[in-house]
């Protein structure tokens, strides 16, 4: 019977020793799952060859990135950028899973570059947020044209396609047109999906205001 016992301790002991193995492995996978990496970028002090694992440069390649381009193309799903406050005259495209962080729609600014593609072209955007099932959040921030040139020289401000989900919160969008102003109609605030774009995109979209806008944004 003593025998008996024994082994069903032991058994017992065993089953709770892969319970406990299958549990720290199924913690261990959702950490990894959804871990965050911080990165940043500051305008002024930044450098682009940095790795923008630092808000400030302290020694080697540690320190943030110039552009928020290059912030954007070190992050992996679900990881964070941190945009310091400054004018980044570029184009932003977002094809990652990520949040994307500016210090205020007052002091940080993303603004149409030299050369944009033309309005014609999905690719016309000062933020293109593109890919089946990502999902970018995105606040604190002015984005602000006005396009390079006259008659088509601008599409959208915020461009959410392909797929793509955005929460756009807490930013402003200014001066989506052609400079100067022309008769062409081209220059929407922030497009989401288009029926001849498939699949359409999907959005959350709150706190934005649209200020010296051509034409109202199409939903």
């Amino acid at each position: 019977m003593q025998q008996f016992r024994r082994v069903i301790k032991r058994r017992a002991l065993t089953l709770m020793l892969c319970a406990l193995s299958m549990l720290m492995a199924f913690q261990i996978m959702v950490g990894s799952a959804w871990a965050q990496t911080n990165y940043y970028v500051n305008g002024a002090t930044g450098n682009d060859s940095y790795d923008g694992l630092s808000p400030v440069f302290t020694s080697g390649t540690n320190g943030p990135k110039a552009t928020i381009q290059a912030g954007i193309n070190v992050a992996a799903a679900n990881d964070i950028v941190n945009v310091a406050a400054g004018t980044y005259i570029e184009q932003v495209v977002i094809t990652t899973s990520l949040t994307l962080i500016g210090a205020g729609a007052v002091t940080t600014i993303i603004k149409a570059p030299a050369t944009l593609p033309i309005a014609s072209l999905v690719t016309s955007s000062i933020v293109d947020i593109n890919g089946t099932g990502i999902s970018v959040d995105i606040g604190g921030f002015t984005v602000s044209g006005p396009g390079p040139s006259g008659c088509g020289s601008i599409g959208a401000g915020i461009f959410v396609r392909g797929g793509a989900y955005a929460n756009i919160h807490d930013n402003k969008i200014l001066d989506i047109r052609d400079d100067p102003f022309s008769g062409c109609q081209n220059g929407i605030g922030i497009i989401v999906g288009r029926l001849f774009l498939a699949p359409v995109a999907r959005r959350i979209s709150q706190t934005i205001s649209f200020p010296a806008i051509k034409r109202a944004a199409s939903w």
